[in-house]
């Protein structure tokens, strides 16, 4: 008797479990920033706020692009299940060749700068897709939003993070909630409009990273510039009426 296929998909948490075990983070990614006991008020932070509503607007607008890519290909290309399933492997293959990139940048630019950037190009990537004409271009708008999905979560955990060092844990997983309900979102926000409006209906979808660009570039000030260190080394200017 064969067994089910279904099954396979219930052994995953397990899987994982497994790896955890075997394979445990370190002690700088487990102990705590502060002795002090947890405080729940320190999660009321602007900063927080912005990797809620970030990770939101992103994971609305990728998870609505995974499943509507699914019709597009099957109605416009004539694509099969296999072939399908070999383009959406593009979002996740794109997001895991980013990485090394993304954390390059991510130490050379600030996390406004690069969240902001990362949504135009999530938003470039939308409209390729929405607006495809052939195969060739449809995997580069699938691959380019999978690519920037990464770098968008590696600023939404950053900001999250550092929003409430002495509750890491409790940041994080609001921002982890907020992705999670984004993508429950996106489908019954997105496919009526694609049913409804066609390309312009799965191009509206390029909604959420405009409104969080606007999000970033509202709520989180402008970063300090760097200076050069000449004048640290060489000592504070006196002051105009010092000088006699």
């Amino acid at each position: 008797m064969r067994p089910s296929t279904g099954a396979w998909p219930s052994s995953y948490p397990a899987l994982c479990g497994l790896l955890l075990w075997c394979l445990p983070p370190s002690s700088s990614a487990t102990r705590r920033a502060s002795a002090r006991p947890v405080s729940w008020r320190s999660l009321a932070n602007r900063r927080l706020a912005v990797a809620c509503a970030v990770s939101f607007l992103c994971y609305l607008a990728s998870v609505g692009l995974t499943v509507m890519v699914v019709l597009r290909a099957r109605e416009r290309f004539a694509l099969g299940p296999m072939e399908i399933g070999l383009l959406s492997s593009a979002f996740g293959l794109a997001g895991i060749c980013a990485a090394p990139v993304t954390g390059r940048l991510l130490e050379r630019k600030d996390l406004r700068t690069f969240g902001m950037v990362s949504n135009v190009l999530l938003a470039a990537g939308l409209f390729t897709v929405a607006f495809a004409s052939t195969l060739w271009a449809l995997i580069a708008g699938v691959a380019l939003v999978g690519s920037t999905v990464t770098g968008l979560r590696s600023v939404t955990n950053t900001l999250a993070v550092t929003s409430a060092p002495d509750n890491r844990g409790g940041a994080a997983s609001l921002a982890l909630s907020a992705q999670f309900f984004g993508g429950a979102a996106a489908a019954p926000l997105w496919l009526p409009m694609y049913h409804a409006y066609g390309d312009l209906g799965f191009a509206a979808a390029a909604i959420a990273p405009v409104t969080a660009i606007i999000v970033l570039r509202t709520a989180l000030g402008k970063p300090e510039k760097k200076t050069t260190g000449i004048s640290d080394r060489a000592g504070p200017h006196p002051r105009p009426d010092a000088i006699r």
